[in-house]
């Protein structure tokens, strides 16, 4: 397989979109029943999907599982191993979805141990967390699941989560307190923000808009790019998670009161008080938001700085126009 099939590794998260349809053209999209092992789907999906349950895993590691679930092969597991160590040489490692990550004791020599980067957690949870997904002019379209009106995979996510929660701490770090202030549902909170990521939307409207476009595209760090782009990546989604947040917990409020709502009318009840209920989800969804900031008082200057940098870059683009304005002897009205 060459590499030059393959996307160049991203260097913002704002080029995820364009790298997910790459890795769709070469891999297939998600949700594909029968891969393929010709054309590479299999192999990528057993080395990712591993990699997501266990970082830190060496080809041995991988082999032998792979292995020991077609026990019937006649391909030995040293040959599986070094198919799996050159798969992900020269697939894998330059768009940068697995990085080495450090060595484990063999018998003769210390062997390389492997991990996802930052992107390859998102193609991860793109390719396995069985969102059912259809972009349809531009918009997001979702098909969910009578059990998961989501239709994403939490289960996969909480273990992903788990094992690349060092990736993302300002995340994945802290979902036992999104679970504490929110409640069950807290888990939507995190498919909000990758369904805005993976999918086109509109230009920029609102605050939470314009927040998501800084952190996507004029969003940038020297200190978090001096080693790659892997740490911007993983900061960038964790600035849109939050940018995203107070909304996704509206989201949230909201059908639950929409739960509430069906069953009063079902049973032909009082629906003065729960219409009170509802709108003042707003509100809650704020005192739910300013609470998770208020845990971390250092995330939160993390954050504050982060929209006064937002506010800033807008001040500049209007001084932009307002010089171009004055350039062209525009007047006021």
């Amino acid at each position: 397989m060459s590499t030059t099939d393959l996307p160049d590794y991203i260097n913002s998260l704002g080029d995820i979109e364009g790298m997910l349809r790459q890795l769709d053209k070469r891999f297939g999209k998600p949700r594909i029943k029968n891969s393929k092992k010709m054309k590479g789907q299999y192999m990528s999906r057993i080395i990712i999907k591993f990699l997501a349950y266990q970082k830190q895993s060496t080809c041995d590691e991988i082999a032998k599982k792979e292995f020991e679930k077609n026990i019937q092969t006649h391909r030995l597991e040293k040959s599986i191993s070094d198919n799996i160590r050159k798969f992900i040489k020269n697939n894998l490692i330059y768009p940068r979805l697995v990085m080495e990550d450090g060595y484990k004791k063999g018998i003769k020599q210390n062997i390389v141990t492997y991990s996802l980067t930052p992107a390859g957690v998102l193609y991860a949870i793109y390719l396995f967390a069985d969102i059912r997904l259809e972009l349809e002019s531009g918009m997001r379209v979702w098909y969910p699941t009578e059990s998961d009106p989501t239709g994403m995979d939490f289960v996969f996510v909480r273990k992903l989560a788990k094992q690349y929660s060092h990736l993302f701490p300002k995340v994945f770090g802290r979902l036992d307190i999104f679970e504490k202030i929110i409640g069950e549902e807290y888990e939507t909170i995190i498919w909000d923000t990758f369904m805005r990521l993976i999918s086109a939307d509109p230009a920029p409207q609102g605050k939470y808009e314009m927040l998501t476009e800084h952190a996507l595209y004029y969003f940038w760090s020297g200190e978090l790019t001096k080693n790659g782009p892997d740490e911007l990546i993983a900061e960038q989604f964790s600035l849109m998670f939050y940018a995203n947040l107070e909304s996704a917990i509206e989201m949230i409020l909201d059908s639950r009161s929409s739960n509430e709502w069906m069953k009063k009318i079902m049973n032909k009840e009082n629906l003065t008080m729960e219409k009170t209920i509802r709108e003042s989800n707003p509100i809650i969804a704020r005192t739910m938001w300013m609470k998770i900031m208020n845990k971390d008082m250092k995330l939160n200057k993390w954050y504050y700085d982060f929209v006064v940098d937002t506010i800033e870059s807008k001040q500049r683009d209007l001084g932009e126009l307002e010089y171009y304005r004055y350039e062209i002897h525009l007047k006021k009205a």
